[in-house]
């Protein structure tokens, strides 16, 4: 048997690489998200590793509860700098270096700011480089106020040398500084971070005016103990602060590092997935229709004394022949496409050092998916031709034909239903249950959609079937015919295309009602005449004042966030300098109270909030404000608004509040609002207000409409993204339609022969091929339009708490959807319907 396996494999080649291909693309996505993933995060902990080289013990603030324990720099307490001469007179230490860090970005030669896809804009003070991590090689170090060094890639990207004068946006504001020298990263990689050396006093002035850092790292002396140095340091620090080993804290960043990597692996393998379960669709269906046409075979070899299992066992030998061929040319294919993108990532800025780390897992687990997913797509084929007799197996697929839909119609109608009940009690609930009952749903809904197609495909092709008969003649009633002959099969072809057309219509029509409710927002209730903005940067407080020293401007709100939690529970909150900023820049909708009452030191709530928790205007709550306060302090409800969704958070504070709570080093605006005194010409002053920033080089001065195009843009890019790799299952769908085609044909080859021989031409075979196949793409295409928009409107529903209000469903979008399925039945039937035509008819008709 093994040979017989054998011998059907390797003696039908091109078809064990149409079904291996199928799963090729689907490994290949799994092996490219593993080993992108892992570079990535190789990359980022070798910063890590180079940030704590020689750094033996970590003081750190406290851990703030409003965090709810998660271990990030902002849910710690800032510690006072002066800690430092404390830890240096305990004995092990050998150097004590504050941490005097923040954001620095280096303007380069033509005015525009350093940044790679993204990455930090890090600057670092001169006396927090103890541990080796930088190396001067070329210049001098900074001494004064106005000068810096520059990390060597940084530098090479702003164009700039040693002797350069430029300008640098650190703290709050825009300085001008000379570049006296070029600092080395000893670890190598960078990881796409810019990278500036300030003058000591620089840096305080422009980190911490405040005296305070984040963290203070001790090295110790050569034969001490860190867990001995950790527990001395700890026993002189306030109550506010911890020590460490450097050890802990290391591996603590590398976690967090990987809990972020660990997400963007999943969202990728999601997208794998979804190809690898539109590519079992196909390898069913190959391996179906490979057991019916060697029914005779197998009905033979029963005769001749093969077991059931051995048949069964056949058929599955070959499926792992299958997945072992999918596996290696996927495994390979994948990595060569990690390559590709850690090469266009570099090319965009991102170092990732040398090399791809391929770990044994990502072998293991590139093998496991391919086989495994090939094997258990055989296993109902392989079954069905073990457990035939051989007198019935004598039929052909005449008995897997007879074989009635009615159980399979009401399993499918029964879980369409569980998945509408479960998406529609999704809506009702919120957070992680919601999530899960909304995924559970939409998957069961999508499977009994799916288990439903062989019914719809009846009514489908009746309706098809006059316009092709009137236009195509006999060719089109052939086509027809075919389509009906086996529905089974034809429902399973298109299955794969409705898994992909209904994740890209999906899609469409979440992003279009997001675009669409972002459009409908920025006209209902933003009245500022001008939006600044620091693209993926946030906005220097100080881009604020420079707003305001300009002429025509009435009024400006920076808007800063933070959070308020009330019993255990994180809100969102953004700073109010002054109410009648807000109120000029922003349609709001006072339900009770005033906004005025901010200026005395209440706050303001949404009536959403308020109606969650039953406050009304005048109630005082005890709440914890920033994410780092350690106790709650009352705050008095001054004034109930209507909930925007977008611009408005839950709480409204006083910008005092927000800065007596906030260290300085987490100081910045994600927006700035700016309203235009009236008369003003809106081109003069978006001219002025540039000029008045450009310092800042980050910050971009857009109108209404180009806020809203700007947002748009954003989207838009997410979404091409999506799409982009969605595109994956539309090829594999393709990659079926061509294999299934190319069988079908293959099995009616008697049949063509006889057609050819009573006068039927080439062109009319071929026509018959291919009107087959564009009703299967179309019928594939339209189930999944109407499957993604249901899909979509869920979606939007969901989230419609969150801003996202207006439906919009993109039509153009849906129209070219429908017209590409009829190109691509077209094109997939290019190949099998030229074998069709081709065929010897001699040869043909004497086929069994």
């Amino acid at each position: 048997m093994f040979r017989v396996m054998w011998r059907n494999a390797v003696g039908h080649k091109l078809r064990l690489l149409l079904t291996a291909l199928s799963i090729v693309l689907g490994v290949a996505f799994v092996t490219g998200s593993f080993v992108l993933t892992d570079t990535m995060k190789s990359a980022f902990n070798s910063m890590v590793d180079g940030s704590y080289k020689n750094v033996d013990v970590v003081v750190r603030g406290t851990q703030s509860a409003a965090m709810n324990q998660q271990n990030s720099f902002s849910s710690r307490s800032t510690i006072p700098i002066d800690l430092t001469g404390s830890i240096r007179n305990i004995p092990g230490v050998q150097s004590v270096s504050p941490s005097i860090t923040g954001t620095a970005i280096l303007i380069d030669k033509d005015g525009a700011a350093v940044r790679n896809a993204g990455a930090p804009n890090l600057g670092f003070s001169l006396e927090s480089l103890h541990n080796d991590s930088f190396v001067l090689f070329n210049g001098r170090l900074p001494m004064a106020d106005n000068e810096i060094a520059v990390e060597e890639k940084t530098l090479e990207k702003s164009g700039l040398s040693v002797g350069s004068t430029t300008s640098m946006v650190a703290g709050h504001s825009a300085h001008p500084v000379t570049i006296v020298g070029v600092m080395r990263y000893n670890n190598g990689v960078t990881a796409g971070a810019t990278m500036v050396i300030l003058a000591p006093s620089a840096a305080r002035q422009y980190f911490a005016p405040d005296h305070t850092v984040l963290t203070i790292e001790v090295t110790a002396l050569p034969g001490t103990n860190e867990d001995q140095l950790r527990d001395r340091i700890a026993a002189v620090l306030p109550a506010s602060a911890e020590a460490v080993t450097g050890h802990k804290a290391q591996q603590e960043d590398k976690a967090a590092l990987g809990q972020m990597f660990t997400i963007l692996n999943a969202v990728l393998l999601g997208f794998a997935l979804v190809a690898l379960f539109v590519s079992s669709f196909i390898i069913y269906n190959t391996f179906a229709m490979i057991v019916a046409q060697r029914s005779r075979e197998m009905a033979l070899l029963r005769a001749l004394g093969a077991k059931r299992t051995q048949v069964t066992r056949s058929i599955l030998g070959e499926s792992i022949l299958v997945g072992l061929v999918g596996a290696t040319v996927g495994l390979g294919l994948g990595i060569l496409i990690a390559w590709s993108l850690k090469t266009l990532l570099q090319h965009w800025g991102m170092e990732l050092g040398e090399g791809l780390p391929i770990r044994l897992l990502t072998i293991m687990v590139a093998y496991s998916v391919g086989v495994i997913v090939t094997v258990l797509s055989a296993l109902v084929p392989a079954w069905r031709a073990g457990k035939a007799a051989p007198v019935q197996a004598m039929r052909g697929e005449s008995a897997a034909t007879a074989r009635r839909l009615t159980l399979r119609t009401v399993v499918a109608v029964l879980m369409l239903g569980a998945g509408v009940a479960l998406t529609l009690g999704a809506l009702q609930t919120s957070g992680a249950t919601k999530a899960s009952l909304l995924g559970g749903g939409i998957a069961v809904m999508t499977l009994g959609t799916l288990g439903l197609t062989p019914v719809l495909l009846v009514p489908y092709i009746w309706l098809l079937a006059g316009l092709q008969r009137k236009v195509f003649g006999s060719m089109g009633k052939l086509a027809t015919l075919n389509s009906r002959r086996n529905l089974r099969r034809s429902a399973l072809t298109s299955m794969a295309l409705i898994v992909g057309v209904m994740a890209v219509c999906a899609g469409g029509v979440f992003f279009s009602s997001y675009k669409a409710s972002i459009s409908q927002i920025v006209d209902d209730r933003l009245t500022a005449d001008f939006v600044l903005t620091g693209g993926m940067a946030p906005v220097p407080p100080g881009v604020a004042e420079a707003a305001r020293g300009v002429d025509s401007v009435a009024h400006v709100w920076a808007l800063s966030g933070t959070s308020v939690s009330v019993n255990g529970k994180q809100k969102g909150a953004i700073s109010v300098s002054d109410p009648a900023d807000v109120q000029a820049n922003l349609n709001v909708t006072v339900v009770n109270g005033s906004l005025d009452t901010l200026r005395q030191g209440q706050v303001a709530v949404t009536d959403t909030l308020a109606s969650e928790q039953g406050w009304k205007v005048g109630q005082t709550v005890n709440a914890t404000v920033g994410l780092q306060a350690k106790q709650p302090q009352p705050l008095t409800i001054g004034a109930i608004v209507q909930d925007d969704k977008a611009f408005l958070a839950p709480f409204i504070i006083p910008e005092k509040l927000y800065l007596d709570n906030t260290p300085f080093i987490f100081q910045t605006n994600y927006m700035i609002l700016v309203k235009a005194k009236p008369g003003s010409d809106p081109a003069t002053l978006k001219t002025d207000l540039s000029t008045a920033v450009k310092p800042y080089s980050i910050v971009s001065v857009d109108d209404r409409e180009g806020f809203r195009k700007s947002m748009n843009k954003s989207v838009d890019t997410g979404l091409i993204a999506i799409y982009a790799l969605l595109v994956l299952t539309i090829v594999i769908a393709i990659l079926g339609i061509i294999n299934t085609m190319a069988l079908a044909t293959f099995e009616r080859t008697r049949e063509i022969g006889l057609l050819r021989a009573i006068g039927t031409t080439r062109w009319q075979v071929r026509l018959a091929v291919t009107l087959e196949s564009i009703v299967v793409t179309t019928f594939g295409a339209l189930i999944g339009v109407i499957l993604g928009i249901m899909v979509g409107v869920i979606l939007r529903e969901s989230v419609s708490k969150s801003g996202i209000t207006t439906l919009a469903i993109p039509w153009l979008q849906i129209v070219f959807v429908l017209i590409a399925s009829v190109i691509i039945g077209a094109l997939a039937a290019v190949w099998p319907s030229f074998r069709a035509g081709r065929m010897n008819v001699l040869n043909a008709i004497s086929t069994e």
